[in-house]
């Protein structure tokens, strides 16, 4: 259907002026006579949008780095309460463990800082 453009009605600035009002009956006639998508096709079309493939993008990102700090919050607790326990219940043990790593490391450790800094003859 064509329509001529001439009798149109313009304004000043020679932009046209609608004058016929559309009424629902017209509305509802045009859009039955239209083709009409089935769900599949819309959501089809949709998904490959880059739009919605950008926003499905960015959700991935905020749900991955949300996960990321549940686990490590999660764990740190953990891990926390893990050392506490075993320091609390050996902690004899492990004071001596490690003052007698101290006491086998540290003369190696001064004597490899002097040589580095040329504080020996």
């Amino acid at each position: 259907m064509k329509m001529e453009h001439t009798d149109l009605a313009l304004d000043t600035e020679g932009i046209p002026i609608l004058t016929d009002l559309v009424t629902e009956g017209a509305r509802d006639d045009a859009a039955d006579q239209s083709p009409q998508q089935t769900s599949a096709e819309i959501v089809s079309e949709l998904l490959q949008s880059e739009r919605v493939k950008n926003q499905l993008d960015e959700i991935a990102a905020s749900l991955a780095r949300d996960a990321r700090l549940q686990i490590e919050q999660t764990l740190a607790a953990a891990i926390d309460e893990a050392i506490n326990k075993t320091l609390d219940n050996n902690s004899v043990s492990a004071y001596e463990n490690i003052r007698r790593q101290l006491d086998l490391a540290l003369p190696e450790l001064l004597q490899q800082t002097l040589r580095d800094n040329d504080l020996t003859s």
